[in-house]
């Protein structure tokens, strides 16, 4: 069978396809709308019992032929790196980019998709990919320098109040130093005096 045929069929499916919900979703809080297997013996889900959500049963595949394809009916190809978008053949197959991927990787694959005019599945605007990318980068790194700045700045002002706490420590040291000096002088010189006068004392009490 043709390919666009069987898109076709696929879309018809997909329209008729319900919604797999997990067992008591929406009644419990803290329960996720993702599937999960019901296990309970009573469980009215696993039970099928009519006027509950739909169990998984077999139906609701897309065709073998075009599983993994696009909405188109091309191929996908999963890109991790430059490399990858060689092998690609843009008549029959379109680059999917891994989600793995980081930021800087991304836009060297993306900006080598323009070039070789290959249509990418999870990036629709390559050219608005490129430009958003480029200014985020530019923008961070911005606030980077500016945060390196702000760090030196802060060190130097830690540095200075360091610097002036020693300062005014080694004054306060000194000064302390002065007063120990004079205060010792001045005890010295008490003492002189105290010794000179019992010294005329005696020699009064002779005479």
């Amino acid at each position: 069978m043709e390919k666009t045929k069987l898109v076709e069929i696929r879309k018809d499916l997909k329209n008729k396809k319900p919604d797999f919900v997990r067992s008591d979703y929406g009644k419990k809080p803290g329960l996720f709308k993702k599937w999960h297997r019901p296990k309970g013996i009573t469980n009215k889900l696993r039970l099928k019992k009519r006027g509950y959500y739909i169990h998984i049963s077999s139906g609701y595949r897309s065709p073998a032929a075009i599983r993994g394809f696009s909405k188109n009916g091309f191929e996908l190809v999963k890109v991790n790196k430059i490399a990858d978008l060689k092998n690609i053949d843009n008549s029959s197959q379109i680059g999917l980019v891994s989600g793995k991927l980081g930021q800087k990787k991304k836009l060297e694959i993306v900006q080598k998709a323009k070039e070789l005019k290959i249509v990418l599945q999870n990036i629709n605007d390559l050219d608005k990919y490129v430009k958003s990318v480029e200014e985020d980068m530019k923008l961070r790194k911005n606030k980077k320098h500016e945060v390196s700045k702000k760090k030196e700045q802060k060190t130097k002002e830690v540095a200075e109040k360091v610097k002036a706490k020693e300062t005014e420590d080694k004054k306060k040291l000194n000064e302390e130093k002065k007063l120990s000096e004079t205060e010792k002088t001045d005890k010295e010189e008490e003492i002189l005096k105290k010794e000179k006068h019992e010294k005329e004392k005696i020699l009064t009490q002779k005479q």
